[in-house]
Parts: structure tokens; sequence; C-alpha cells
């Protein structure tokens, strides 16, 4: 008889629902793709309900259910660091903590209120489940686990030992200590919206020199055993929270920049300051962690490992044999966690599925498609040779949107719900950003590049990278060739594109190659600034109407703009 379990996250940020059935993910669906509200803290109603869907199963045949969150766990621990910095801390205690505390305490009688539900239920402790996501998706039988974030119940960082079917905590750091919210702290204090855009700080940093780079190691630091230490006399987020950052950061770093206001050199400065230690104390970490215990591969989860730049150091620094990161190794990404460590925690399950693709969510059917079409009233053609039509239109220097087969999970654009363009002009990312993305005319972006032609044109040292986590230098000789997907600091973020992974897009790139001579395409998500990647071929349609994408090929079915 099959088991099955479904995880899901909520009321916090990038709420998801996983299902897993005898331990292998059967689906997994973030709420904001359906819900078009990016980040979104609402109950995953839309996600569970497509997961049970599309496993043709309702509540009743659920064997369990995971959330990524113990609402209790540490509450002693938090109480007492609200009593120390009261009066301060009852502002926050009021807008914020008391909400989400009741909201996560009373989330078993959400669920059965909603759906019925009287079977197991469990609380899976937040870390856990990114550790969980991470080491039992990962082809290490033993590895150590790094889980950075913001925060959990009580902690903000993991170091966890893996082996065989258990994971063992060796180190904590805890809340209010912690590199995740060090990062909302500056992404605020840059006039970006924390837990949302620090991705655009991560983008800025190669353009700022490292003046501010002491003064950054001031604020956190490794200090062995690890565990990282912060000088809380910078921030406001564990007091009032009326600001995330405090009186002694404006001392430093300086008033901070209003949405509106033009970026300077102060800025770029503190970014790059964030960025370059960042990624010295996750090294320091690491070097210690791997030496101490012997082991070369680590799985690594949390929102500070969809840092590609420090993951790329961290797999050039040699430090590490191996390094595994799921997609989405956010929070979204602690739905299957949570899933996971309920088959064994709950139900003693064991074995695993070794790096399952990203591809879990939502596909559409040719019919599905073609009513959309219709329904928009566009002007469109069914081809069989898809891949070559569109690979011939990014020659050509049109920008594509590109839409097929199952939804990608995380938060990178992985050829399914793509927009590509061709990568060999540099005004092409300058056209991107103003006509189609709609965003800073900084931010860079990055190829999908043919698997077995990566390390020529990329400093890999022969490492895969099929779920854009990585960043790598661009080889000199590639450098001009590529002038779209370049950053400022000659590095880019890649995703290498295997053709038992991806056959279609696989093609559509050596298409393109044998066209241009280039194996690669720039791929961005599909999407404008502001709204998650589209979902339904109807999300695809909007965004290829509203933007400058010049023709949209979804399934078999090739749309051109009026004068392309």
């Amino acid at each position: 008889m099959s088991r099955a379990i479904l995880g899901f996250n909520a009321y916090i940020h990038d709420t998801a629902a996983a299902l897993l059935i005898d331990g292998k993910l059967a689906a997994f669906a973030e709420e904001e793709r359906f819900r078009r509200e990016k980040h979104t803290t609402a109950w995953p109603e839309c996600a569970i309900a497509w997961c049970l869907r599309r496993a043709g199963l309702t509540m009743r045949e659920v064997g369990g259910v995971a959330f990524y969150w113990r609402p209790w766990l540490g509450l002693a621990r938090r109480l007492g660091q609200t009593v120390a910095g009261l009066p301060d801390t009852l502002e926050n205690v009021r807008r914020v903590q008391a909400g989400n505390l009741f909201k996560l305490a009373g989330v078993r009688r959400e669920f059965a209120a909603r759906y019925g539900y009287r079977g197991p239920f469990f609380f899976a402790p937040h870390h856990l489940a990114h550790a969980y996501h991470a080491a039992f998706h990962s082809p290490f039988d033993r590895s150590l686990v790094l889980v950075v974030d913001g925060n959990g119940e009580i902690a903000s960082t993991l170091v966890a030992l893996h082996e065989g079917e258990a994971i063992r905590p060796l180190a904590w750091t805890y809340y209010p200590h912690s590199l995740g919210l060090l990062w909302c702290t500056a992404t605020e204090w840059l006039g970006y919206r924390q837990n949302s855009d620090e991705g655009k700080v991560m983008g800025l940093a190669p353009y700022g020199e490292p003046v501010f780079v002491p003064a950054m190691r001031r604020v956190i630091r490794y200090v062995g055993d690890g565990v990282l230490r912060a000088d809380m006399d910078y921030f406001d987020y564990h007091r009032a929270r009326r600001r995330w950052f405090g009186k002694r950061w404006e001392k430093t770093f300086g008033p901070p920049r209003r949405p509106d206001e033009p970026l300077d050199d102060r800025h770029r400065a503190v970014a790059h300051a964030l960025q370059a230690v960042t990624e010295e104390v996750l090294l320091q970490l690491i070097a210690e962690m791997t030496s101490r215990h012997g082991i070369r591969r680590l799985a690594m989860s949390g929102g500070v490992a969809l840092n590609c730049v420090a993951n790329g150091r961290i797999v050039a620094s040699g430090l590490l044999d191996d390094l595994y990161i799921p997609p989405a190794a956010y929070d979204a990404g602690a739905a299957a966690g949570a899933a996971l460590w309920a088959e064994r925690a709950g139900f003693g399950g064991t074995g695993r599925e070794i790096m399952p693709a990203p591809f879990l969510g939502p596909e559409y059917s040719a019919a599905e498609i073609e009513a959309a079409l219709q329904a928009a009233g566009l002007r469109y053609e069914k081809t069989p040779d898809i891949e070559r039509r569109a690979a011939a239109l990014l020659a050509a220097d049109q920008i594509v949107g590109w839409f097929q087969d199952r939804l990608e999970s995380g938060p990178r654009a992985l050829g399914n719900r793509s927009i590509l363009a061709d990568p060999r002009r540099a005004e092409t990312k300058d056209r991107l950003n103003a006509r189609v993305k709609h965003r800073e005319p900084y931010r860079p972006f990055g190829p999908s590049i043919l698997e077995e032609r990566a390390a020529e044109l990329f400093e890999t040292g022969g490492r895969p990278s099929p779920d854009m986590l990585l960043a790598f230098p661009v080889r000199a000789a590639w450098r001009d060739r590529l002038g779209a997907v370049v950053h400022v600091d000659g590095s880019s973020r890649l995703q290498t594109v295997a053709a038992a992974r991806q056959p279609r897009y696989h093609r559509l790139i050596a298409e393109f190659a044998a066209l241009t001579g280039v194996p690669a395409v720039l791929n961005t998500s599909f999407n404008v600034m502001g709204e998650p990647i589209v979902c339904t071929p109807a999300d695809a349609l909007r965004c290829f109407a509203s933007t400058g994408i010049d023709a949209l090929a979804i399934g078999d079915y090739l749309v051109r703009k009026e004068g392309t």
C-alpha cells in the first residue's frame, strides 16, 4: 500500500505544498504561481489542491501531513529575549511575533477545519526540514549539512552530520544572530524590499569598492565551532523592528537610501562589503567543519544558499569534493523537507530519491494551450519543429518567451518557463531590463548552455550547474561573444542543460549553436519585476502581450507580434 505524505508551509513567506509518495516527490508547487502574488504568505490552498489533483488523491487518502515549523520550540528562549529587550520589544511583539505565533500554533486546527483531516499531523523543526530536503535529495550517503537562512523557531544556522538515514545536529547559531537577517537589513537600508529583493543586492555588489569590508567584518563574524555571531548594536529587527537597522548601522554606513533615490558609490560599496563578508564567513565555517569531521561533501539549504556567487566561491575554494543545493533551497522547499522529515520520524521510512528534477509543477495539454490562444484572440501557428523556429528567431535578435512541459520549482527559470534571447550582444541586457523585465539596469542575466560544452566557455572545473545555483568566471576568449550574460566582474550564473533531462530545451540550444556557433542562450524567468514566474498559458499570454517579448513558443504553437 502506497503512503502519501503532504508537506506544506504557511503564513511567513514563499508558501508551498509538496506531495511525497513512497518517499518520492510526486508533486511540488508554490502558492505564488497560482495566486500571482510574489513571495505570498497566504495559506497554500491552490498548491495543496493541485498536488492532490496531480496524484489523483483525496485528502482521505493522505497518510500524513507535515508542517515546516514547530511553534513551541524554544518558546521560553524567545520569551526571555523579549523580556530582556523591554520596553522596545513590546512593539515587535504587538505587530509581528504574537500574530505569527497565534497563527502557527493553530495550524493543525486550521488544516482540520479546511479539509476535515483527522490523520497523523507532524510539526517538523524548521531547520531540520531544510536539512532533510537537502540531505535526502543529495547524492551523498554521508555528508555535512549546512542550513543558513533568516531564522526558524529559535535558530538561523545549522551545521549537521548526515549519515545513512540519520541527521545529527553539530552546531547552531541562535536568533537574533543571523547572516540571513543581515541580508534583509542591508536590503531594506538600500531601499529595496527585505525578504524579496536580496538578489538585487547580490547583483549590485560587483559594482562596489571594498571600502566598507573592514566595517562589515565587525557586523558579523565566524567565531568557530560552526557558529556565527553578529554585533546586535547594528540592528533593530530583534527590538522594536520599526526598521531593521539601528543607529550604529547608520553611523557606520550612512543614512538609508530612499526607493526613488539614485544608487551611489556608498550604496554599491555596502553591497560589495556584504557579499565579500558573506563569502568569508561561509568559507571559514566550511573550512573548519570539513577539516574537523573529515568530510568533503556538503548539502546546503536555506535562503542564503541561493547566493550563486558565494556558492561559486565555495566550489572554487577546493574545500569540497562535491556540493549539492536543492533548486528550491528557500522556505518553499521546506515544504518538501517537512514531508521527508515526517516520512522518517513518523513512519520509519528509508531510501530516497537522488537529485529529483525540479520540473514538478503544472503542465498543460495542446488542447488547453490552443483554447487559451483562441480566447486571447491571437494569431498563431502550430509547428512540428518549434525548437528550430525559436532558435532562428533568437539568432535574428528576437526575444522569445519559452513555455514548455511542467513548471519548474525554485526562483530560477530553468527552460520550461523562460524568456530567451541571443547572449552575444551586450546591448541585449539593457533592452531586456527596459522593455521586458522592467527592472534596474544594472541587474545581470545568465545563460543556459549545452552541458557538454560548458567547460569550453566557463571555468567550471568540469562541474555541472543544472539548477542555475552557481556562478563561474567566463573564459577570456568567450567574454566578447557572450556580452549579454557576462557580469561586470567577468562571471555569470549559468545553467548547464543535459539532453537526457531536458531534451526539447537542449535541442533548441543546439539549433541556436548550429546557426551562430554559440552553444548558449540568455535565459531569464518568464515574468516581469514584482510578479511570480508564469504558471498557466493565460499567464504567459498576458506577459507576452504587455512586454517587449517578440515571439512566444508555447508547446508546439508559435505566436508572433505584428511587425516581428
